[in-house]
């Protein structure tokens, strides 16, 4: 066997791999959903690229962020899918202490994403910006606190 055909066995070994510790964290990422209240988690994503930016152990930082920042977009698209039988969402954002946050909400109706919106706008006041989206990702009302809606 050629040394080529040695480091590629190797990287096939390594690929098999990958796929079984991917596919594991596929299916956490579905536990995980039931468990919280909003997809994204902004927060999460920085601590995770920050474990990798300021470890010793790698030396291709830059591209594994980058492989990183695609398993988050992936992860993502797996908890969403037992959300997408909602119609609507109310999608909202704010600033609180010093940081941003970002939350969503889904309903069946858009009566009830209306009513959600304003639950949020009236019991945060931290929340900056609202937005009632679709379930085709149009927005189909906006609210940005202090220029009404």
């Amino acid at each position: 066997m050629t040394e080529l055909q040695e480091l590629r066995k190797l990287i096939d070994h390594i690929d098999q791999d990958i796929c079984h510790w991917l596919d594991y964290r596929l299916s956490l990422a579905e536990k995980v959903r039931k468990l919280k209240s909003m997809v994204e988690d902004p927060q999460r994503e920085g601590e995770i690229l920050n474990k990798i930016e300021y470890s010793t152990d790698y030396k291709n930082i830059e591209s594994l962020k980058l492989i990183y920042q695609t398993i988050f977009e992936e992860m993502k698209k797996i908890q969403s899918r037992e959300i997408t039988r909602h119609e609507f969402s109310v999608k909202f954002s704010g600033k609180e202490n010093g940081k941003e946050f970002y939350g969503r909400k889904f309903f069946d109706t858009e009566e009830e994403a209306i009513a959600g919106m304003h639950r949020i706008i009236d019991t945060n006041e931290n929340v900056l910006q609202v937005a009632i989206i679709d379930a085709n990702d149009k927005i189909v009302q906006s609210y940005t606190r202090g220029y009404g809606s």
